[in-house]
């Protein structure tokens, strides 16, 4: 056996486990993904409906309001999958623009946006939680609860840190480095 094998040097283990970190970071935004699309189809189903509710003019306040609540929910979930595909919308460091995308600006960059995620984590938890426990609901028939509505936001930013997660790891398990 060779001295110089990447399973003696201890690199190997490293290596492995960040690979399947990977694989499993990437397996939730995929779910998530699946799930943006469900929405989707939901919110389409959801407008077709208002609008025939609306020609036979029947009340559609309630459709109204789950329309709402899954366009949120589309929009915090989309999210997730945007980013977990690197196609999301983010302010780049202009250094990024000059050298290129290197390690160390990588890791700065999943430092500031995890920073960000984890605090809206935590504000948006404390939202949901106070809508549960003081159980807002909607001002129309149905009287939905709004709760529903507002733990997209904190399902969708630790969805979305793990897709920042997934990315850092696939640039850090990356043969090149």
């Amino acid at each position: 056996m060779s001295a110089n094998r990447p399973e003696q040097t201890g690199a190997a283990p490293r290596r492995r486990f960040l690979e399947r970190a990977t694989v499993l970071t990437g397996l939730l935004a995929d779910v998530a993904g699946h799930l943006a699309a469900g929405l989707m189809l939901l919110l389409t189903a959801g407008i077709a409906l208002l609008i025939l509710l609306r020609l036979l003019h029947i009340d559609n306040s309630w459709v109204y309001d789950l329309t709402i609540f899954t366009l949120v929910w589309t929009a915090f979930i989309g999210a997730v999958l945007t980013a977990y595909r690197d196609k999301h919308v983010t302010a780049g460091i202009a250094l990024e623009n000059i050298f290129g995308r290197g390690i160390v600006l990588s890791l700065i960059r999943f430092v500031i946006v995890a920073g960000f995620l984890v605090l809206l984590l935590i504000a948006s938890a404390q939202q949901w939680h106070s809508s549960f426990v003081d159980n807002e609901t909607t001002l129309d028939v149905v009287q939905w609860h709004t709760w529903v509505a507002k733990v997209a936001l904190p399902i969708s930013a630790a969805l979305w840190l793990v897709a920042e997660l997934h990315k850092l790891l696939r640039r850090l398990t990356r043969k090149d480095n």
